[in-house]
């Protein structure tokens, strides 16, 4: 099975030395770099590519930059839009395993074997699946493991689903070869697929809501959990360089752009300014004259219980909790962009599970400013349509991480 969609990044690869092969829907494209190096192989993008087009002429380049612990109101500057020269308002969290990556460039919903699936018998149904990590610090006493899993929907019928399929590594994990209906990959996280629940969770701990992956939708989700057994009293304010104001969980992500320029982006339907890092992000969009792209960003994300999890089981659940997200370092020259995910620290207690799960999707010419819908007031934002219901059929994802770069 050739790998033909898009992985997150360790570290960016060199520029213009590389070539993508994409994936395409009908209206988007997904690229991976194949063949690739262990720089490139981290690397993945998404671009407007509409009617006949193989590949987009503009593109949005996606890489982890890194995680750290921060105080959420002082580590970035308003004056300048980049990272505060005040470094005890964050805490940089070092990648330490070797990276890990699992895709499918094409799943069947119904190859799929699911005892809680309605997955229609449609050859219609069909989506590209990925999934790059990486383990920080050290799981044993404190530390934690980071992904992204991305989902594009290239069948003809809406894939409508509230758990997504993630894998998960610790210290010491190796890189583990895999050939499942989720994974075709010689360097694969070793554990898993596990789901986790993107839909609200209710009073009770049961996954809400079914939401909705409309042909051609490209989406993608954050998944993580931290361990250690001395997580709890070693990741506390004011104790061995942790900000003495820490609120945050930071998972920094840099996006480049290729065709597209940085200055025409849209932040909340507004050009954005160095002025605007602290402003809570709903919506990002940019434009170029073959099309562009748009991301919704919700408010919300969800938590569980890791420590009893059981592969090809759902994860337990905890709760929904408010999401915050920041946008700064906008890099005309090297026309880069940061995003920050920030998950709140009083959530995140030893054995403990995350995800967050926005939207992107393709938009149109002519238009010059594309329109931005508000962000869905809560994680299990059920967009109408449908047909084929897939359990874990939800964000291409695609994650690795590295640390975050904050001297840009």
């Amino acid at each position: 099975m050739k790998l033909a969609l898009a992985l997150l990044a360790l570290t960016l690869p060199a520029a213009n030395a590389v070539e993508y092969s994409w994936t395409k829907g009908t209206e988007i494209c997904a690229g991976i770099i194949v063949p690739c190096s262990d720089l490139d192989c981290s690397a993945t993008a998404v671009g407007p590519c509409p009617g006949e087009e193989k590949k987009p002429t503009a593109w949005l380049e996606t890489a982890f930059q890194g995680l750290a612990y921060v105080d959420s109101e002082k580590y970035l500057d308003v004056k300048t839009g980049k990272v505060s020269l005040d470094d005890t308002t964050y805490k940089i969290i070092e990648a330490t395993g070797p990276g890990f990556r699992d895709y499918n460039d094409e799943v069947k919903s119904a190859d799929l074997d699911s005892s809680d699936s309605d997955a229609s018998d449609s050859d219609d149904g069909k989506f590209a699946f990925s999934m790059v990590g990486n383990v920080f610090g050290d799981t044993e006493t404190a530390g934690g493991y980071v992904g992204l899993v991305s989902f594009l929907n290239t069948g003809t019928t809406t894939l409508k689903t509230n758990y997504v399929p993630v894998f998960s590594a610790e210290s010491g994990s190796k890189q583990t070869p895999r050939d499942d209906a989720w994974s075709d990959s010689d360097i694969g996280a070793p554990f898993g697929p596990y789901f986790a629940c993107i839909s609200e969770i209710s009073a009770d701990k049961k996954c809400g809501a079914e939401r909705s992956i409309k042909p051609d939708d490209y989406q993608f989700s954050i998944f993580g959990g931290v361990a250690g057994k001395d997580y709890d009293t070693e990741v506390q304010k004011g104790v061995d360089g942790f900000p003495a104001g820490m609120d945050k969980m930071g998972v920094r992500i840099q996006l480049k752009a290729t065709g597209f320029a940085v200055t025409d982006l849209k932040v909340n339907g507004k050009s954005w300014a160095p002025s605007m890092v602290n402003e809570d992000v709903n919506s990002l969009s940019i434009m170029h004259e073959s099309g562009g792209l748009n991301y919704e960003f919700p408010k919300k994300y969800n938590t569980g219980d890791a420590k009893d999890a059981e592969e090809d089981k759902d994860l337990p659940n905890t709760g929904t909790h408010d999401m915050a997200i920041r946008i700064s370092t906008i890099d005309e020259e090297k026309q880069t962009i940061m995003i920050d995910y920030l998950f709140d620290t009083s959530k995140l207690s030893a054995d403990t599970w995350f995800i967050y799960a926005p939207d992107v999707t393709a938009v149109p010419v002519p238009s010059s400013n594309p329109t931005i819908s508000a962000a869905p007031s809560s994680i299990n934002d059920s967009k109408s349509s449908a047909t084929t219901t897939v359990k874990g059929s939800f964000f291409l994802i695609t994650t690795v991480v590295a640390i975050m770069n904050l001297a840009n």
